[in-house]
C-alpha cells in the first residue's frame, strides 16, 4: 500500500486551497477574538478588540483573493 505511486505524489493545487482555506478559518478567529475583547470578556482595553477585528476581517475576506490570484497558474 505503502508504494502506490498516488498516494505518494502531492497536489500542489489541494495544498494551495488548504493554505486558503487555514487563511480565512483564521481571520474568523481573529474575528471572534476581538469581539469578547471588545465586549471586555478576555484580554486588554476594548481598542486592541476593535483593531483585531479589522485584521480578522481583511484576513477573511482580502488575503484569500490575493492569495488565489498569487497562486493562479499563467495564462499562456
Amino acid at each position: 500500500m505503502a508504494d502506490d505511486p498516488k498516494q505518494q505524489q502531492k497536489d500542489p493545487a489541494f495544498a494551495r486551497f488548504m493554505l486558503i482555506q487555514l487563511s480565512r478559518l483564521v481571520g474568523i478567529v481573529m474575528v471572534l477574538a476581538g469581539l469578547a475583547m471588545a465586549n471586555g470578556v478576555i484580554g486588554p482595553a476594548p481598542v486592541v478588540g476593535y483593531g483585531l477585528i479589522l485584521a480578522g476581517i481583511v484576513e477573511t475576506f482580502v488575503i484569500p483573493v490575493i492569495m488565489a490570484k498569487q497562486f493562479r497558474s499563467p495564462k499562456e
